[in-house]
C-alpha cells in the first residue's frame, strides 16, 4: 500500500488485484491503508473495504468493545467513495 500513489508498478498491481476480485465477484479488502490519499486511490479503483492505521491502531478486544459500547463512530469508506473517519 505504501507506494500505490507514487509507484506506477505498485498502482498497476493493486488495480489488477481489485479488477480480478471484481471479475470473480468477490470483495477485496485493502489492508495497510495509512493515509487518506491511499484510501481515496483505492476508492477510485473500486475497492471500498479498507483496514489500516489510517482508521485505527490495533487494540485489545476489550478496548474495541468499550469503543463500541460508547457509540463511537467507526472509520469506513461509505458508498460513492465518501471517506468517513473516526478519531
Amino acid at each position: 500500500m505504501r507506494d500505490i500513489t507514487e509507484d506506477e508498478r505498485d498502482a498497476a498491481l493493486v488495480g489488477s488485484i481489485i479488477a480480478l476480485g471484481a471479475q470473480f465477484k468477490i470483495r477485496v479488502v485493502a489492508e495497510g491503508v495509512e493515509t487518506a490519499v491511499q484510501a481515496a486511490h483505492l476508492v477510485a479503483r473500486g475497492c471500498h473495504v479498507h483496514q489500516g492505521y489510517f482508521f485505527a491502531r490495533p487494540m485489545p478486544l476489550a478496548d474495541f468493545e468499550a469503543l463500541l459500547a460508547r457509540g463511537a463512530p467507526l472509520a469506513c469508506v461509505a458508498p460513492r467513495g465518501i471517506l468517513v473517519a473516526a478519531n
